[in-house]
């Protein structure tokens, strides 16, 4: 089961306590925000000072923290970029998340950070290994002997990473969510791996392209 919602991310639309796995990339660098509103949005967020950013952020995570279970995960892959760590203390600050832990995500372009908030009793398979530097497949092959040891995890492409963490901080049928849905890859994974999915995102051609991918 999936629902397609386009909405404004800070706009809630979820219900209250009924999320039990969020994984999120949220548009982290002001030009990604501009590339995914465009139109008469570009100025004014070019234009948007660092605390108003913040605030922009708050919004929408204030809106995840009410939506997510007590049992439940918000996974963020985030950029690596000082305003990760603005964001994440008043995270921690102004809502009731709790940090769990902080992973290295190493692909092509560099590296994000995977980081894991919830609200204090979070499901987790404890059968799976999640390492502390997660390797895309370019960084794998390169040191295929170094980190040989990782095993399936790493040379992982995104759609696998995303399944990874899918597998490990939710069961069979529970609601998965993301509230910037992109193409529809974490839509696309919720189905294979048999969980409920809701998918937002703010462009009505996004939209349109994750539910043709969510229908193959």
């Amino acid at each position: 089961m999936v629902m397609f919602y386009n909405e404004d991310a800070r706009n809630k639309f979820l219900e209250d306590n009924s999320v039990d796995l969020f994984i999120i990339n949220p548009p982290m660098f002001v030009d990604k925000v501009v590339d995914r509103y465009g139109g008469d949005a570009s100025k004014q967020i070019k234009e948007t000072t660092l605390q108003g950013y913040l605030e922009t952020a708050m919004g929408f995570t204030k809106h995840l923290s009410d939506a997510l279970k007590s049992t439940g995960s918000i996974i963020f892959l985030m950029p690596n970029t000082p305003l990760v760590f603005l964001y994440v203390e008043r995270v921690l600050r102004e809502t009731d998340l709790q940090l769990g832990f902080t992973r290295i995500w190493s692909w092509q372009k560099g590296f994000d950070y995977i980081i894991h908030l919830h609200k204090g009793m979070p499901y987790e398979n404890v059968n799976m290994f999640l390492p502390s530097t997660i390797f895309g497949p370019a960084e794998y092959e390169d040191n295929l002997d170094k980190f040989r040891w990782l095993g399936d995890i790493s040379g992982a492409t995104w759609e696998e990473l995303y399944r990874l963490l899918v597998l490990k901080y939710s069961r069979e049928e529970d609601l998965i969510a993301d509230i910037f849905g992109g193409t529809g890859t974490i839509a696309a994974v919720a189905k294979d791996t048999n969980r409920r999915f809701i998918y937002n995102d703010a462009s009505s051609v996004q939209v349109e392209i994750a539910k043709a991918r969510y229908a193959k």
